[in-house]
């Protein structure tokens, strides 16, 4: 293999660094995409894990290397900050609503009916469902598609279908990347934010929440939940809708109790720190 050899020539010269976010391809492995994870794990000096969680994991899949916790960065220079009565007068969103915002990309149907049908089952006055990204993409065939297409397309029914039925003032869904601005308004107007990752290692969301000091849920798997639990943020069982929406109530309820970050808390994942304890790193690796 040709990038095998080009990782060993590399390796003659060079420490060769991987941070580790995912334990594989998120939106869909293949046996290429499998292949190319190991590879790169066979060949890599030093590992950034960005939890305790992988660091344990993968000390003991790769005991030759070494391992290193970096935390992952707040987004302090990558969107503006609005106060919530400006961001929901720009959404053109009553001010007395309830928000709950769903940053970044929907991925799969099991995500999407976890956040669809948590948060139906929220008893909240004037609550609003924000989704910056929701998926709509129908890939699944069926025989005949193709011949019953001449007289209606049902993939693009049934998105739009999809669409007519969750629409505003309820339902505020976008269905493809937003601006920086645009995606900045959206975590701004939020009271409670939701992570609704089924089964991942690490998710950029959460720290997208406590950059905006929002109060924030997600899955017990990974690094997340550690994460998560720092800040006694609520957690639940992907697996488990019933679990799910227990750690939403309790979101909704801290977010009530008028939740406020402990900033000092928050200096480890400031990018100076984070900037630091990476110079730190290829520092000792240098010598």
């Amino acid at each position: 293999m040709d990038l095998e050899k080009d990782i060993r020539f590399w390796k003659k010269n060079s420490v060769v660094v991987y941070t580790k976010h995912d334990d594989r391809r998120t939106k869909g492995s293949t046996p290429l995409f499998t292949q190319l994870f190991e590879l790169i794990e066979k060949y890599t000096d030093v590992f950034i894990h960005l939890g305790e969680y992988s660091k344990a994991k993968y000390e003991v899949i790769y005991p030759n290397a070494r391992h290193e916790i970096v935390r992952h960065p707040l987004y302090q220079k990558s969107y503006e900050v609005f106060s919530k009565k400006v961001a929901r007068e720009k959404l053109g969103i009553a001010p007395n609503s309830f928000i709950i915002t769903v940053p970044g990309a929907i991925r799969n149907f099991k995500e999407r009916r976890l956040v669809l049908n948590t948060f139906k089952a929220l008893k909240v006055p004037h609550k609003v469902l924000i989704s910056s990204n929701m998926r709509t993409e129908i890939k699944r065939d069926f025989r005949g598609r193709i011949a019953l297409k001449k007289f209606v397309d049902v993939k693009k029914y049934l998105v739009n279908r999809f669409k007519a039925k969750y629409k505003p003032p309820t339902y505020i869904f976008t269905y493809e990347k937003l601006g920086s601005e645009e995606f900045s308004l959206r975590i701004s107007a939020a009271d409670v934010i939701l992570v609704p990752r089924i089964d991942i290692l690490n998710s950029g969301n959460v720290f997208l929440a406590f950059t905006f000091r929002k109060v924030v849920c997600g899955p017990a798997t990974g690094n997340i939940k550690e994460a998560l639990q720092k800040f006694k943020m609520p957690i639940f069982n992907p697996s488990s809708i019933k679990s799910v929406i227990t750690a939403l109530n309790q979101a909704v309820i801290l977010h009530e109790n008028g939740f406020q970050y402990p900033e000092e808390q928050l200096e480890e994942f400031k990018p100076q720190n984070i900037a630091k304890t990476m110079d730190e790193i290829f520092f000792i690796l240098k010598k």
